[in-house]
């Protein structure tokens, strides 16, 4: 077994949902910024998730050259994307926007099946 077969059999669905529920019920309790970087954390394990590639760091140029494989996921990576670096490294997001970003993030429950 390699260490590629180790690590994508960390990564499961029910993971990468309940990042979704921990951010969920981080935005009910207000806290934006943690949540937006569990959203963040679901999208990127998503993608690595789908992955095929024999990557041994996961940077953020791994990542989106990953997420353009697969359509689907390309836009709500962006929108992952930018949770992380406009609302937790910076917190230079509205509430608004956040919102629109994170209602993007929240269709990996529909793609995961």
């Amino acid at each position: 077994m390699t260490w590629k077969d180790l690590y994508s059999l960390q990564i499961t669905k029910e993971l990468i949902l309940n990042y979704l529920k921990e951010a969920d019920d981080l935005i009910s309790k207000g806290e934006v910024v943690q949540a937006c970087e569990k959203y963040y954390k679901a999208a990127e394990d998503f993608i690595k998730y789908l992955s095929k590639a024999n990557i041994r760091r996961w940077d953020s140029r791994a990542l989106f050259k990953e997420s353009k494989k697969f359509p689907c996921v390309r836009d709500l990576w962006r929108s992952a994307w930018k949770l992380h670096v406009g609302c937790f490294h910076n917190y230079l997001m509205d509430e608004n926007e956040i919102m629109i970003l994170i209602s993007d993030v929240r269709k990996i429950r529909d793609l995961i099946g």
